[in-house]
């Protein structure tokens, strides 16, 4: 978890955090969660991902509006992709998402 100042770049942090976990040898093109503790900060992030794909390495960037979906991302993928669920998407009953070693969460 990466705590700073309103403008201090937390963002830009996260984009350049995941695209360096992308281009890791050792982490297998990984899948990486952005977990945001409000929408607002989300679909800002969202739109930064978006259009920043090719700098990233993935043309995978998804905002997640559910559980189910994230459930449904995270199934069929066995590599790659970046999803932009918040916080609230997880709780203390929710089944195990994958079994994968290689996805990374950010909050």
């Amino acid at each position: 978890t990466y705590f700073g100042a309103t403008g201090c770049g937390k963002s830009y942090t996260m984009m350049f955090l995941t695209r360096m976990l992308m281009k890791s040898k050792y982490f297998h093109s990984p899948t990486i969660l952005i977990i945001t503790d409000r929408t607002d900060l989300d679909d800002q992030l969202s739109k930064q991902f978006v259009g920043s794909k090719k700098y990233i390495g993935d043309d995978t960037v998804v905002s997640i509006d559910s559980r189910e979906k994230l459930r449904q991302e995270l199934s069929g993928r066995t590599s790659g992709g970046v999803y932009l669920p918040t916080i609230q998407k997880f709780t203390e009953d929710l089944q195990l998402l994958t079994d994968r070693a290689n996805v990374i969460c950010i909050s």
